[in-house]
């Protein structure tokens, strides 16, 4: 999330639509709910999500929902989520939504499934 603007929205916007992990790297992407990054961590929730909703076990997916909910613990609350937008020759930033709002948010998709 730490690119350019075209690359961050892409990302961002994408990250939903991936339904497979390839080996095991859940507890590193569980690892990424907690960066400093508000933007990164939201990234990650928002992937996570993706994953849960495709071919996971059901104990992955738990392990995806308690790792969502700690997060939102942790969660110093009102830590804001940006993207960088450009247009009309010029560049500005867009507010996406609060990370504790973002991790409610996954932590209900994931435990609708």
């Amino acid at each position: 999330m730490n690119d350019v603007c075209f690359v961050q929205q892409a990302a961002y916007e994408s990250v939903s639509d991936f339904l497979r992990m390839e080996g095991d790297i859940l507890s590193d992407l569980l690892a990424q709910l907690g960066d400093p990054s508000a933007g990164v961590a939201a990234v990650t929730a928002r992937l996570l999500v993706g994953v849960a909703r495709a071919e996971v076990t059901s104990a992955d997916r738990r392990r995806i929902l308690r790792g969502l909910q700690e997060a939102a613990t942790r969660s110093s609350g009102t830590r804001p989520v940006y993207l960088m937008e450009e247009g009309l020759g010029h560049m500005s930033i867009r507010f996406v939504d609060r990370l504790d709002h973002i991790l409610y948010r996954a932590i209900f998709d994931v435990s609708g499934l």
